[in-house]
Parts: structure tokens; sequence; C-alpha cells
């Protein structure tokens, strides 16, 4: 049942079909299967054709996260850590990208960063923060390489050191210059550290622009 839901959700041979879908992943899920448990999930959080359901995704990935699906504990985290439609809850978010990364799920390591990282929560821990986003960065994700920077600039879980931080914003651009416009964004969205590190990049000599 599951593989023809998938079938129907992706448009593969079959055609795309939501409903249909939806109708073969209750059946499989009904059963517990996880795999089709989060595609009920996905279905709900994000789905086109059936009206959206955030507390009816958050419910089926659950159920499979339970499991022990790392998709889903993935899933369920982000939910949390986004709130939107629903309230968001960064105890429950951490949880979920702890289970998920334990499995394996390397995208998690930077989104656990950003909640230790959090000012004013029970569960702010710099030092873990920062070991966090580096072992992102060492999965290859380069946008960690700004918050080690940014991190390394605040003095954040590490002495405060200007030159490594910039040392950083370098390497993230050199890698990827895509990045520049995330970059860009975040400073015009007021981000103090982006615009310090969007000004370094941009002036002549790479001076440190903050204020004497």
């Amino acid at each position: 049942n599951q593989n023809l839901g998938i079938l129907y959700q992706n448009g593969q041979v079959l055609g795309r079909d939501e409903l249909m879908a939806l109708d073969y992943f209750l059946r499989a899920a009904s059963h517990g299967i996880a795999i089709a448990q989060t595609r009920l999930g996905a279905l709900y959080e994000k789905g086109k054709d059936i009206p959206r359901d955030y507390a009816a995704a958050a419910d089926w990935y659950l159920k499979a996260a339970e499991q022990g699906y790392r998709e889903a504990q993935f899933s369920l985290a982000e939910i949390y850590y986004n709130g939107g439609h629903l309230s968001r809850n960064p105890k429950e978010a951490l949880r979920w990208y702890l289970e998920a990364e334990s499995l394996g799920e390397t995208r998690a390591r930077i989104r656990i960063g950003y909640l230790l990282q959090e000012r004013n929560s029970s569960a702010t821990d710099y030092e873990a923060a920062l070991d966090w986003f580096r072992k992102a960065e060492k999965a290859g994700d380069l946008w960690a390489r700004y918050k080690i920077a940014e991190m390394h600039y605040l003095g954040q879980g590490i002495d405060s050191d200007s030159d490594t931080a910039l040392v950083w914003l370098r390497r993230m651009i050199e890698s990827d210059r895509t990045l520049m416009a995330k970059l860009s964004s975040l400073a015009k969205g007021g981000d103090l550290f982006a615009q310090i590190g969007s000004g370094y990049l941009h002036s002549e000599g790479g001076a440190d622009l903050r204020d004497p």
C-alpha cells in the first residue's frame, strides 16, 4: 500500500494524485508502517490537493519517530523548531533533532547548534552549540562556517576573536559564493554580525568594521 502511495504522491508511472496517495498511506499507516506514517505527515504538512493540517502532520510524524524512523524524527523536529501554525517547542525540537542525529541525520547538527545558541533559553549552552556547528561543518554544511564565525566574533563559547571570525567567513564564501546573497539578506534584516561580515567582504582591504 505504501509503495502505491509513493507512486501517486510523486507522480511516478501512475500520475500525481495526492488523494489516492493519502488513501494508500492511511491503509499502511494503520498497520504501524513508519514510512507510510511519515509520508502521511508530509502530505498533511505540505499537501497541495488536500488541506494542510500541521497538527495531523505532527501526530503522524510522532508515530513514526517513536518507532525510530529517522526521517520522521527530523521532520517532527522541524515542525517544533519552526512553529508556524503550531506553538514553537524548542525543547521537543532539540529532543528529536538529537534522536535523528544519533541515527546519522547530519542535517540535524546545525539545528541543534541553533537551539543551543538561543539566548534566554533553558537549553542555552554556547560551548556545546559551537561544537555542534563544527560537527555540521565537518559534515559539509557550509552555512555552519557562518555560525562558527559569528560565535568567534561574539565570544560565545570561545574567546572573542574577530580575525578568526573573518577567516571563517572567507572560507564560506570562497566555497560557495551564492551564500553571499543569504548573508546580505540577513544583513538587510538587521543581523549585526551579518552586516559586519558583509561590510568586510565588500571592503577593499577587508578591515574590521566594528565601531572602535
